[in-house]
């Protein structure tokens, strides 16, 4: 009886399992992908990086329309001093810069407001922010706490993902390292040097 038991509490795991997977499959809503770039920050200097949204839906097929906006909130210790260096920058056949706001709602809080047209943000679609900021002068982590339209959305969205995102505060080098620099120019020819002294008789 036991064993009848644990294989039906098995069968329904495995049942609930796929369903939600098969929903999750059929959704067509948009899903926002949060990537930050790079995610490693080189301590107590100001550094740049790009906060990018993607419809991460392959079967999206939901608009984003005016009003819908998408805030990013820098815990403590996750940094200083920022800054907006750039207005959106965009990937979409649809979407434009001018379609978004982008102010500082705080010292630590970002916020990016749709307020074009109802418009098709399709799967792949992007937008971006280039931001920058002063990382704290110790080794350590912050984080970055998203929140979209999804809870007045009208179903149109995904909760954010992820929600949270780890940045790292480093004492090594963040870059790539650079390429060979090019071969210097020839060097000042030198001054002439003294007449050496006269050489010793030879033997005879």
């Amino acid at each position: 009886m036991k064993r009848n038991r644990r294989i039906l509490a098995f069968l329904l795991s495995i049942t609930l399992g796929l369903s939600c997977l098969v929903m999750a499959q059929t959704s067509t809503t948009i899903l926002p992908v949060v990537s930050i770039a790079p995610p490693l920050f080189p301590i107590g200097q100001p550094s740049s990086f790009c906060i990018t949204v993607t419809n991460g839906n392959p079967l999206s097929t939901a608009s984003i329309i005016n009003g819908d906006s998408f805030t990013f909130t820098f815990g403590q210790a996750s940094g200083s001093d920022l800054t907006i260096d750039s207005p959106a920058l965009v990937n979409s056949t649809s979407l434009s810069a001018g379609d978004f706001a982008v102010v500082l709602t705080a010292t630590n809080q970002l916020t990016i407001t749709y307020q074009g047209a109802t418009k098709p943000f399709r799967a792949g679609e992007s937008f971006a922010i280039k931001l920058r900021l002063t990382a704290p002068a110790t080794i350590g982590s912050g984080r970055i706490v998203a929140q979209g339209p999804a809870a007045k959305g009208g179903g149109r969205y995904s909760d954010m993902n992820p929600a949270i995102s780890a940045i790292s505060f480093v004492d090594f080098a963040t870059g790539p390292k650079g390429d060979k620099g090019d071969k210097g120019d020839p060097g000042v020819q030198g001054v002439k040097g003294d007449k050496g002294d006269k050489g010793d008789p030879g033997v005879q």
